[in-house]
């Protein structure tokens, strides 16, 4: 299934490009429109106002899917350098502090201090976070609780899913940082798990997301030489989204 998955990324990561830069143009042209009717509209007009912004809304869910398209065809711009993965969760936590303010979350933070440098683009990296972050946002009640952890460990033998059998990835007595975020909330019923790094699968309302984002951070990971996983817990019961990359020489 790992081979299938990541043969079918390459796959949509080899046309992704040529699609987005062909509904991108269209997609400026009738943004400027909407743009120039939401000047000049009458503004007691409600029903016409109300179109326009369900039409802005559709706009703008399609860039998004570009964006996502873009991001899966993108790889030779990535740079790995030697990056504090601790302050990497400190800046992606600031960027999502109003999600968890707005459901009343519980965040507990759990870092290793003086984790070693991890081998990462770092903006690459943030996006993963304030995506994964996002989700846990997402499927968390109100009133629950994200535990946020990073540790390190050496690999004893591991699931082909850490990458252990695949070139240039990760490998037994590897030294690695481990990036573990858990929420509180339901599972996810088996056959949602199989799809979650899918394209374009999604258990978000169409309004809320386009499916691409997962995909997107499994395809980023994957450039890392690295790992992702997600498994539901028990106690508490939860998902847990763990990212393991190679600690930097």
């Amino acid at each position: 299934r790992l081979l299938i998955q990541s043969e079918k990324l390459e796959s949509l990561g080899r046309m992704a490009a040529g699609v987005a830069h062909e509904v991108k143009n269209p997609l400026f042209v009738i943004q400027s429109g909407l743009d120039y009717f939401g000047l000049t509209m009458n503004k007691d007009d409600e029903a016409a106002n109300k179109t326009l912004a369900l039409m802005d809304e559709a706009v703008q869910r399609a860039n998004n899917i570009v964006l996502g398209l873009l991001e899966l065809s993108r790889s030779e711009d990535f740079v790995l350098e030697p990056n504090d993965l601790n302050g990497l969760v400190d800046k992606s936590l600031v960027l999502i502090d109003h999600g968890l303010t707005e459901k009343s979350i519980y965040l507990e933070r759990d870092l290793q201090p003086n984790i070693p440098n991890v081998l990462m683009d770092f903006h690459k990296m943030e996006q993963v976070l304030i995506n994964l972050f996002d989700n846990a946002i997402h499927a968390s009640p109100k009133g629950g609780t994200i535990t946020i952890r990073t540790y390190t460990r050496r690999l004893a033998p591991v699931s082909r899913d850490e990458g252990i059998r695949h070139f240039e990835r990760l490998r037994e007595d590897d030294d690695v940082a481990v990036l573990e975020i858990t929420n509180t909330g339901p599972p996810i019923n088996d056959e949602n798990m199989r799809k979650l790094f899918d394209p374009f699968f999604t258990t978000k309302a169409s309004n809320e997301g386009t499916g691409l984002g997962l995909a997107v951070c499994k395809t980023i990971v994957d450039l890392h030489k690295g790992s992702i996983r997600i498994e539901n817990i028990e106690i508490p019961e939860g998902v847990r989204v763990s990212v393991i990359l190679k600690i930097a020489d």
